[in-house]
């Protein structure tokens, strides 16, 4: 679904269009895998693959798997809302995409059942049980939801004090990447709320490679605008030597999509 500017958004919206231009170093000429885009390249040549932040659609990670029947994909996601529906989630998503080919259900199923593995888990710098925020929906009746039929964005942060919170389970980086045996990570995808600096806060701090990294960049969660734009700032600075940095796609909203590509790729 397309963003519609809000009114209140337009001078942060004009902010974040100056704050592009300055960090991107190179035209995004890659090809489109439903909301996100990725080299076809690296995608026709990796193996292993992350991705933070299922919500309720998968079809990014599925639909690479035509380009790429190899894959082995960990997909993180540790919102009630998502864990109760996950089957519905990894076969239903990119459902448009997989009718138009030849037995397209099918691989459809065997994508699911062969190179994707899901994980009631979230990232956080630091492991264990955690609270999890979010603003309670109400049902038609008025009555707040229970927290498994809530399903828009949760966070690490509380930044108002009003949202409610239930515990769930994270993990680092590394943990995860020790868990899974992996030395290295060819794709990684994050759509992590506020937790998107910390996560390359650890990726320079303990050396990891990849060959791309697109990322969702939430802003005001856990800090002010202005704070956050200095840490985007300062995570662009520290990869643009290794990392051609570009645009996934411009948001009308209070966020940024950015993607890292090694510059040897």
């Amino acid at each position: 679904m397309a963003d519609r500017l809000k009114p209140e958004h337009t001078g942060i919206v004009e902010k974040i269009r100056v704050l592009e231009n300055e960090v991107v170093t190179a035209k995004q000429r890659f090809k489109k895998y439903h909301n996100y885009y990725a080299p076809e390249s690296i995608v026709k040549n990796s193996k292993q693959i992350l991705s933070f932040g299922v919500g309720g659609n998968c079809a990014f990670e599925k639909l690479m798997c035509l380009d790429n029947p190899d894959l082995e994909i960990r997909m993180f996601d540790p919102t009630p809302w998502t864990r109760n529906n996950i089957n519905g989630i990894l076969n239903g998503s990119g459902r448009k995409y997989f009718k138009e080919l030849p037995d397209g259900f099918s691989l459809s199923r065997k994508i699911v059942q062969n190179n994707i593995t899901y994980f009631q888990i979230g990232y956080a710098p630091t492991n264990g049980i955690q609270k999890f925020y979010y603003t309670p929906e109400k049902d038609k009746a008025g009555q707040i939801m229970s927290v498994k039929n809530q399903w828009k964005s949760f966070s690490a942060f509380n930044p108002d004090g009003t949202r409610l919170s239930t515990e769930v389970n994270f993990k680092n980086l590394e943990t995860i990447m020790n868990e899974a045996n992996w030395s290295t990570v060819d794709i990684i995808k994050t759509d992590i709320e506020g937790h998107w600096y910390n996560f390359a806060k650890e990726i320079l701090e303990k050396n990891i490679d990849f060959k791309y990294w697109v990322t969702e960049i939430e802003l005001g969660l856990n800090d002010n605008y202005e704070n956050n734009f200095a840490q985007i700032r300062e995570i662009c600075s520290a990869l643009k030597s290794k990392y051609k940095i570009v645009i996934n796609r411009q948001r009308l909203k209070p966020m940024l999509e950015l993607g890292f590509v090694k510059n040897e790729s």
